[in-house]
């Protein structure tokens, strides 16, 4: 271990993206398995378009932090907000006790506030770490957890897996929420191939009415992480994965604004679990946290990449 003062936070550079994700999956994924760079394509992937900073001790990188600014975009396509998602924070192992995660926060975040964006959001099981910062929960999701049992009554709709030529048809689906996360061809097609997922779609005439998607990565395990298209269709389409054998229960996110999810899956008597939405953390002026109780909007779990 060596002299803080040998310690420099700067931008990630692009030779040091290997010796990046080392120590990304030596300090988050020490089991092995799937990449972060697999699991997280567009914050710590090759192609990635994030924010990257790193702490360096001499030559060596000791921690890591990054941020991807999404657009929220309205149905006429004007942004209303820019948000930072951090994630891929990280110390490594033997690094640790030395300060360093306070050190890529304060950086990440001071980044974000000399980039103008509207606020920072997060995802994390360490919600006290962050609360030094100023993050605090904001907004709310609602879960149902549904089963074959829970659905014994509903109707079947037969589904097919996505394939490349329906990722158009998904985006015109998505774009129909009052308020959504801007995305491009090119990353809603890799999101919609994430390992650990499996994303099905109920064709009308050959073109998608709704779809789902079964996990993502490592994250959402036996969870429905994104849906879209008419609530009914999508209840109908969880039947038919539970008549299909491919799931015992499944958890499904949504929106709490989005009243018809809510009465779809209270009308199976589905176990329902409320929450916060994510942690928050205005820059400069901005009332993010009101902004996000009162919004119609929703940070589908696609978008926690």
């Amino acid at each position: 271990m060596t002299a803080a003062l040998s310690l420099t936070v700067d931008a990630l550079r692009e030779e040091e993206y290997g010796a990046a994700g080392l120590l990304i999956d030596r300090a988050m994924r020490p089991g092995g398995g799937m990449s972060m760079a697999e699991d997280f394509p567009l914050l710590v992937g090759p192609c990635s378009r994030s924010t990257r900073l790193v702490v360096r001790d001499g030559r060596r990188l000791v921690a890591h932090g990054a941020y991807l600014v999404h657009e929220i975009v309205d149905a006429a396509g004007t942004i209303r907000l820019r948000l930072g998602n951090v994630g891929a924070v990280c110390v490594a192992p033997e690094e640790r006790g030395r300060g360093l995660g306070r050190r890529i926060v304060e950086a990440l975040l001071e980044h974000a506030d000399e980039e103008g964006l509207d606020g920072v959001i997060l995802w994390t099981d360490k919600p006290e770490f962050y609360a030094r910062f100023g993050f605090t929960p904001a907004g709310e999701e609602r879960c149902f957890r549904v089963s074959r049992d829970v659905l014994e009554g509903v109707g079947a709709t037969a589904a097919r897996e996505v394939r490349p030529e329906d990722v158009l048809r998904l985006l015109e689906i998505r774009r129909k929420d009052p308020l959504w996360v801007r995305r491009s061809f090119g990353e809603a097609r890799m999101l919609f191939s994430l390992p650990g997922s499996v994303g099905l779609v109920a064709p009308v005439e050959g073109l998608p009415e709704a779809y789902l998607v079964v996990g993502k990565g490592l994250d959402f395990p036996g969870t429905i992480a994104e849906w879209g298209g008419p609530v009914e269709t999508v209840r109908a389409m969880l039947a038919w994965v539970f008549r299909e054998g491919m799931a015992e229960r499944l958890d499904i996110l949504g929106p709490a604004w989005d009243l018809a999810y809510r009465r779809a899956f209270a009308e199976v008597r589905a176990p329902e679990v409320r929450r916060p939405l994510a942690l928050v953390r205005p820059c400069g002026s901005s009332d993010l946290t009101r902004w996000l109780a009162e919004a119609p909007f929703y940070i589908w779990g696609l978008d926690s990449n």
